[in-house]
């Protein structure tokens, strides 16, 4: 239903085709035209998937247990995007509820496990290009976590110590003194807390950063072992991917092999030794206290950042009944309950 197809994507981050005035005068020309039928073809999805779901239904041999799910992932089908995976030779595709991960370029298909949003943070659906990447990111914590999760560790230094946070003035750039942090101070937006980059980052050592209203990216994880997990529903909200060097490697345009080293070298390197960082905590043998560590960087291999040309096409998507780019078919859990809303829209059209 159109009326559906607009609220769903107005909770979302996907451009969208709605029927305007124009649209409606092409309908009145047709049909005084007697091109009825053309045009009612013209509007049909040309997404490939849309004609294996609509034979899938038609087959009488499919289980009438099936015909709820098969319904709702053609009406997906039905939604006018602005842009589809089909239409493009390279691409990357997430489809949210299989937990997986598509590079394309042509016949090539690269895939990987990821993880993505909670029920309570679900991960947004997304048509986009990946335009960055970033290495050694740092994390800026958003609003919600630090409400929730670190405001109430005020006044513990070792706590944020151990999870390399550190408090930022956002109107003078300047840092503040862990002593000098209080309550006020980071239920202030004015105040970020914000995790450096390197070994231990939650966003891990390389983000994939693409234009989006959600401040969702995909990223790396210091904390792989959910992989192994069915569920991987685990995030705020961004999308984690099993294999970020990988990926990485797929977004280059030209496979220049010493920007895929420095790439490779910078997610590895102990970058918690530049500058000032370059200490160590005491040993009993410490006199001082701190003991400087041999600098043992290649600063020349080092990268913080690389800008693709040209961007590559992102697509998080929402399917329940899911054609991977290699053909194969997946049945997945309505992990976000979407199928449930979309089948009580649709029953009211349905013959029963």
């Amino acid at each position: 239903s159109d009326s559906l197809h607009v609220e769903y994507h107005r909770l979302y981050d996907v451009p969208l085709r709605t029927a305007d005035k124009s649209f409606y005068e092409q309908a009145v020309r047709k049909v005084a035209a007697d091109s009825v039928g053309p045009f009612l073809r013209s509007l049909q999805p040309r997404h490939p998937f849309y004609h294996r779901l609509l034979a899938m239904l038609a087959d009488s041999s499919t289980p009438a247990a099936d015909r709820p799910k098969i319904l709702c992932n053609l009406e997906r089908c039905r939604w006018r995007l602005d842009d589809q995976p089909y239409e493009h030779k390279k691409y990357v595709l997430v489809n949210i509820p299989s937990y997986r991960l598509y590079a394309v370029d042509g016949d090539s298909v690269m895939s990987m496990r990821v993880g993505c949003g909670t029920f309570k943070t679900k991960t947004p659906l997304i048509t986009s290009r990946i335009s960055r990447m970033d290495i050694n990111p740092q994390w800026v914590i958003p609003r919600s976590i630090i409400e929730k999760d670190i405001v109430r560790h005020v006044g513990d230094r070792s706590y944020f110590e151990r999870r390399h946070y550190f408090v930022r003035n956002r109107r003078t750039g300047k840092n503040v003194d862990l002593e000098k942090v209080t309550w006020s101070m980071l239920m202030d937006k004015n105040y970020l807390v914000i995790q450096e980059g390197g070994a231990g980052d939650s966003l891990g050592r390389i983000i994939f950063r693409f234009q989006n209203n959600f401040s969702v990216f995909l990223h790396d994880t210091s904390s792989p072992a959910f992989f192994s997990r069915d569920d991987r529903g685990v995030s705020h909200g961004c999308v984690r991917v099993q294999n970020p060097f990988d990926l990485a490697v797929f977004l280059l345009q030209d496979k220049d092999d010493k920007l895929i080293d420095r790439i490779n070298y910078s997610m590895h390197a102990d970058v918690s030794r530049l500058g000032s960082n370059n200490r160590r905590p005491p040993s009993a043998d410490d006199e001082e206290g701190f003991v400087e560590l041999p600098d043992t960087l290649d600063r020349s291999r080092l990268i913080s950042s690389h800008h693709l040309d040209p961007e590559v096409p992102l697509f998080l998507t929402y399917y329940t009944l899911f054609e991977d780019p290699r053909g194969e078919l997946h049945r997945c859990a309505d992990v976000y309950g979407y199928d449930r809303v979309i089948y009580a829209n649709l029953k009211s059209y349905l013959n029963q």
